[in-house]
């Protein structure tokens, strides 16, 4: 379990609307993944005042020769040339699709694909480690305060502070998570049980391929001055994916895909963005899909 803190400052006149983004699930280097809209979506991403990215695992297939699950079928063709050297060329290419928006990645957690290699290497720290070079080299030492490394499960608590007395304080919860059950149904009634237990404004789960969020039970607190009660709104969701289910061309696999294996349905591809606005009273959250 990590415990993050993340302090900023803000100014209500011009500086008071942040976008949080829980991206993942790319599972590059399956000819299913969407590199398109990935690319799109990043593009997106590094033109957004004030966002800040958490990664939630599978972004990439991990699988290796040797694997049991390894067919070269499965491998997407701009990868095929570099069967011995996968997990490098992985590693390699979501430093170069990532860079763009390196500034504004907060945390990167590792998905249970990542995890299948964990004997060998952690591609999340890798990952982390590339994208810190990088930013060292071209912002200076002060960009290193991001790009946090979460192995499981995280807390984040952001921090406002306009002046002495004057913040604003959020609680995140992220962690790859696990299926929960086939039918959304059962992935809500998951979200739902976990706020008995887990004191966060906001939980958020990936590894579902299911793309939604949800505004979760109102939560009654007093103000830090002890002088009243307020509620805030919760919000919970599955972060999505870029793993197409049933959009392969004909001569691009020789083998069923994973979908049609599983049975499962065809899932929209996208992240979940949450937009919270610093008022005079507390803050607002918007949620936002952006599915293709």
């Amino acid at each position: 379990m990590k415990l993050f803190k993340i302090d900023k400052q803000y100014d209500l006149s011009n500086n008071n609307k942040f976008s949080l983004i829980f991206m993942g699930d790319m599972h590059v280097g399956s000819p299913n993944c969407d590199y398109k809209l990935v690319e799109e979506h990043v593009e997106e991403i590094r033109q957004i005042p004030n966002a800040m990215v958490f990664l939630m695992g599978d972004l990439a297939e991990w699988i290796i020769m040797g694997d049991k699950r390894f067919y070269p079928s499965q491998i997407d063709k701009r990868f095929r040339s570099h069967m011995e050297q996968l997990p490098m060329t992985y590693s390699r290419y979501l430093k170069d699709l990532l860079l763009p928006i390196a500034d504004k990645i907060e945390v990167v957690h590792d998905g249970n694909h990542e995890k299948k290699l964990v004997s060998s290497m952690y591609p999340g720290a890798e990952l982390c480690g590339n994208l810190r070079a990088e930013l060292e080299r071209t912002l200076g030492p002060e960009a290193l305060t991001k790009l946090r490394y979460a192995p499981g499960e995280a807390y984040t608590k952001i921090t406002w502070k306009m002046g002495v007395g004057d913040t604003r304080t959020l609680m995140i919860n992220t962690a790859h998570g696990w299926q929960a059950g086939r039918k959304p149904g059962a992935k809500h009634n998951e979200l739902s049980y976990m706020f008995s237990w887990i004191g966060a404004d906001i939980i958020m789960r990936g590894h579902s391929h299911e793309l939604f969020a949800v505004p979760g039970p109102i939560r009654e607190v007093p103000n830090p001055q002890m002088t009243k009660l307020k509620e805030i709104q919760t919000i919970t969701g599955h972060t999505g994916s870029y793993l197409k289910t049933r959009e392969l061309e004909v001569d691009e696999i020789d083998r069923p895909c994973y979908s049609e294996y599983g049975g499962f349905r065809p899932t929209p591809l996208g992240h979940v963005q949450i937009d919270v606005t610093l008022t005079r009273r507390g803050m607002k959250k918007e949620i936002i899909i952006k599915q293709k």
